[in-house]
């Protein structure tokens, strides 16, 4: 089960995941992340992508949620904030996504509240 909402005025996405969440479901989970993104038309955003009401990803899933990932990061993806359920999740998922930790693309946090983004100019807001 998962929730996207896009706040395209605040170049802001929050994606949530829940339950037992398997690689299928990663899959359609990313392609609607993706066609919803796409609605920035290239332009940069923040994503704040919450799995703490998820149970511990397998090796599968936790490996396609990677994938999306960086999928997002080619897409306009200035940072990433992942939520992991635990501790243990917190410290695989990290070893997992350690080089986009170490570029800046992508941070862990314990949870959702300790999210801190820097705020986007968009090419609209330049303008006014």
């Amino acid at each position: 089960m998962y929730l996207i909402t896009v706040f395209e005025e605040e170049s802001f996405v929050e994606a949530s995941l829940g339950g037992n969440v398997t690689a299928d479901e990663i899959d359609v989970f990313g392609d609607q992340l993706t066609k919803m993104l796409a609605g920035f038309g290239g332009q940069p955003y923040n994503l704040l992508l919450d799995h703490s009401k998820a149970k511990a990803l397998d090796r599968a899933a936790s490996m396609k949620l990677a994938d999306v990932k960086d999928e997002c990061i080619k897409i306009g993806a200035l940072k990433i904030i992942s939520v992991p359920c635990d501790e243990h999740e917190l410290v695989r998922h990290t070893s997992i996504r350690m080089q986009a930790v170490l570029e800046g693309y992508e941070e862990f946090v314990a949870h959702a509240g300790k999210a801190k983004f820097q705020p986007i100019q968009t090419s609209s807001q330049i303008a006014a």
